[in-house]
């Protein structure tokens, strides 16, 4: 597991051998999977499930279960 600086996980996140970036946002219950990347400045909705092997990109939101994009960041 690798997590960079100025990390947010939310309250009863569950993170499982995966990579988060600097300025990475992990809301509140959601779960990110073996192997998962949430790269800098993207975010993981509140109560979604990151896949396996799921690559969140830098500015977006992904949100659900299974996490899928949900809109750009403004």
């Amino acid at each position: 597991m690798s997590i960079g600086d100025n990390v947010y996980v939310g309250a009863n996140a569950t993170l499982d051998d995966c990579e988060l970036e600097s300025f990475a946002y992990v809301g509140m219950g959601a779960t990110v999977q073996k192997g998962a990347v949430v790269e800098s400045f993207a975010v993981v909705a509140a109560g979604a499930n990151v896949e396996p092997g799921t690559t969140i990109p830098s500015g977006q939101i992904y949100a659900g279960s299974p996490a899928k994009y949900l809109r750009d960041l403004t």
